[in-house]
């Protein structure tokens, strides 16, 4: 029995869309919050450096680094994906002095997607 062109086109459309659809479920994961916040100020230092992200991320692929005002790296190489949270990198940090610091990260989300980025903080 032979299928009309009109129901293969339309299966064939809605296919499309199922697997449009489907896919942009997958994609780069993102912050959607930081502690120290992006920008901020404070008179102390903080404890560590942590971003939750929108999505789980892939903890081998992923890390963290803090570089002071003059560009050198400070950290102690320790900022990983927390295992507990999926969805959270860390940065345990040693007492910080007065200065700005950038804080740069990479991530892998778990479907393989790459996305990176950086933001700066302060202490007075």
């Amino acid at each position: 029995m032979l299928l009309s062109i009109g129901i293969v086109k339309r299966f064939l459309v809605s296919l499309f869309f199922v697997i449009i659809s489907t896919t942009g479920v997958w994609g780069h994961v993102f912050p959607v919050r930081s502690d120290p916040k992006v920008g901020s100020g404070s008179k102390e230092s903080p404890a560590s450096v942590r971003i939750w992200f929108d999505g789980p991320l892939e903890s081998v692929f992923s890390e963290m680094k803090l570089f002071d005002a003059e560009g050198n790296r400070i950290d102690q190489g320790k900022g990983k994906a927390v295992s507990n949270d999926p969805t959270l990198l860390s940065l345990p940090l040693q007492q910080l002095g007065a200065g700005l610091y950038r804080v740069r990260w990479t991530v892998v989300a778990k479907d393989g997607h790459r996305s990176e980025g950086d933001f700066s903080f302060r202490i007075k």
